[in-house]
């Protein structure tokens, strides 16, 4: 069976099983063409019947079958019409049959990728979300999967036409060839001119506007999370109306397609009618007799039957290209078959694998970032013991965060490992090296949810438990302000706390990293919200923990960190232990 570059592409992404599902479809559409055949083959011995002519071979041919099976050919027109309209309701409860296998399958198709995508794009490594647009990678996964399902949806509708219009073309050579291979050439130039002058426009609109809808995005995102800063500077008709000059942008291109698509029938009908015009004059109607009326008859039914599938095939072959993006995207996507075995092989990784005996080795640390000729971090050593409270300080900019998120092991470094136990070589219990560990970053973020799912972080209802969260809000100096809540835990919290102030926010934070036994707990900046007294009482909490968890604090302030066993300053690219006065 044939398929273009881009269907086939297509296909290679689906299971074999949703693939299979969609190939039926195609079959049950060429049955249903079929059918459409036998009504067009009906039209003609009616015809003839009607205007007393029986002597084509068409009709010799029925009349044989009246005789083969005792049937009286007195009522042959009676008996075609019979079977022209039975044929015509087996061809529509079937088309029914049809419309409903190919909805439910393009929407599975939909929920595959849709899920496909997702967790290809989250067992990304952690740099891919430093180096990709936030709303660009929201755009992407909301509508390429609806792009997707809905090229393979437009490729049915084009395959259909041209299945249609094929069987419906051989069927009508039988008839006439002449008069049928006139028809055939002048349809073809009509769909070469429309396919040059504008479907290639389509394709470019289409593209186009994808780029168009991800600035939108990245515009309304910007606009939504900086409209302090926008009502403080009184920016806001700045914004709007950079937001005015990208919705005309990608409106003009959406307007364009859409017009180009809505014009293609009667453009077609204008096209189909003119040879007929012609003929009109140049024949002087007169000439026209009974004898005519039968082929007549049929090649009107066959231009009832083929225009819709011949407008279909064109406003298809505009849609589809559209559509080509989203096809370029997930082939990029899912082109490393290694790379995605690879992820599913450390996302399965079992988290006992791995036990946190003795210490943690940093060991020749090099990082830079891509952009960047320097390294942020050069030789850097730094061992951590089991049970540690260790402080780390620097200056803005000397990399301590991006020191942790190495050694949470969501960055790579440019050059040195992460050695466990003296032995163990981190990249080889990745997945469970990464389960102990809890992090609570200086830019917070909270699910727009209750406070019961926010710190019971990706466990279901069942799962949950209550005491637990209340353990742990304590613990977090949360506890207090929750109780005083209207709805306690299931009080809904939203635009990442912005119903909280800032410190309570920092404490359900916190509270979410104690909840799931951690090993180790990183605080980077992790109280910087909180009033002294607050951070004060956390703290002493915290140090309860001590001989129980190993702790990393990360502050600017040494007030925070004279708790600490160790102190360690990141400075000139490299982590050095201070004294505790320092």
């Amino acid at each position: 069976m044939f398929f273009e570059k881009y269907t086939k592409i297509a296909l290679k992404i689906l299971s074999q099983d949703l693939k299979r599902k969609y190939i039926n479809v195609i079959f049950l559409n060429l049955l249903n063409v079929f059918l459409d055949i036998l009504s067009l083959i009906a039209i003609y011995p009616l015809a003839t019947s009607l205007v007393g002519q029986s002597n084509t071979r068409l009709d010799i041919m029925i009349d044989d079958l009246f005789l083969k099976f005792n049937l009286d050919l007195a009522n042959k027109p009676l008996y075609v019409l019979y079977f022209l309209i039975t044929t015509i309701i087996l061809k529509n409860i079937l088309l029914v049959y049809i419309k409903y296998r190919t909805v439910i399958t393009i929407e599975i198709i939909f929920k595959e990728i849709s899920l496909m995508m997702n967790k290809k794009i989250l067992s990304k490594n952690f740099s891919y979300f430093a180096n990709n647009y936030q709303p660009v990678m929201l755009k992407n996964l909301r509508e390429i999967p609806i792009e997707f399902k809905n090229y393979l949806d437009v490729y049915l509708n084009y395959y259909v036409s041209i299945l249609n219009l094929t069987i419906i073309t051989l069927t009508l050579i039988f008839f006439n060839f002449k008069v049928t291979f006139f028809i055939l050439v002048y349809i073809f130039l009509t769909t070469i001119f429309y396919k040059v002058t504008l479907a290639e426009k389509a394709r470019i609109w289409g593209r186009k506007g994808n780029i168009w809808a991800g600035k939108i995005y990245t515009h309304i995102t910007d606009t939504i999370n900086l409209i302090h800063e926008i009502k403080l500077k009184n920016k806001l008709d700045f914004f709007l109306n950079k937001h005015s000059s990208l919705i005309k942008e990608w409106s003009n291109l959406i307007f364009r397609g859409k017009f180009l698509s809505s014009i293609t029938r009667p453009i077609f009908e204008i096209f189909l009618i003119i040879p007929i015009l012609i003929l009109l004059i140049i024949f002087n109607a007169s000439i026209i007799d009974t004898s005519y009326l039968p082929i007549l008859v049929v090649y009107l039914y066959a231009a009832f039957r083929t225009l819709p599938a011949l407008v279909n095939l064109n406003i298809s072959e505009l849609k589809k290209k559209n559509y080509f993006f989203a096809i370029e995207y997930l082939k990029e996507l899912f082109e490393d078959e290694k790379g995605i075995a690879k992820e599913e092989q450390n996302l399965s990784q079992n988290k006992n694998q791995f036990k946190f005996k003795k210490k943690i080795e940093l060991k020749n640390i090099k990082f830079k970032f891509p952009s960047s000729n320097d390294n942020l971090l050069d030789d850097l050593n730094f061992e951590i013991n089991k049970f540690d409270f260790i402080g780390i300080k620097g200056k803005s900019g000397a990399g301590k965060s991006t020191l942790i998120k190495i050694f949470l092991g969501l960055l790579e470094p440019t050059s040195g490992k992460i050695i466990i136990d003296d032995h163990l070589d981190f990249k080889k219990v990745e997945t469970s090296y990464k389960n102990i560990m809890s992090y609570v970053p200086q830019n917070l973020f909270l699910l727009n949810d209750t406070i019961l799912n926010n710190i019971a972080f990706g466990l279901e209802d069942e799962f949950i438990n209550e005491k637990k969260v209340w353990d742990s809000l304590s613990l977090a100096s949360a506890k207090d302000f929750v109780d005083k809540l209207d709805n306690k835990l299931n009080f809904e919290i939203k635009n990442n706390g912005q119903n909280l102030s800032g410190g309570q926010a920092q404490r359900i934070a916190i509270a979410r990293a104690l909840y799931h036994n951690p090993e180790i707990i990183i605080l980077d900046e992790a109280t910087n919200s909180l009033d002294d007294l607050t951070e004060k009482k956390f703290i002493h909490d915290l140090l309860k923990l001590k001989g129980k968890i190993t702790i990393v604090f990360i502050s600017h302030k040494l007030s925070s960190l004279e708790f600490c066993d160790k102190i360690f300053e990141l400075d000139k690219k490299d982590l050095k232990k201070v004294n505790n006065n320092e």
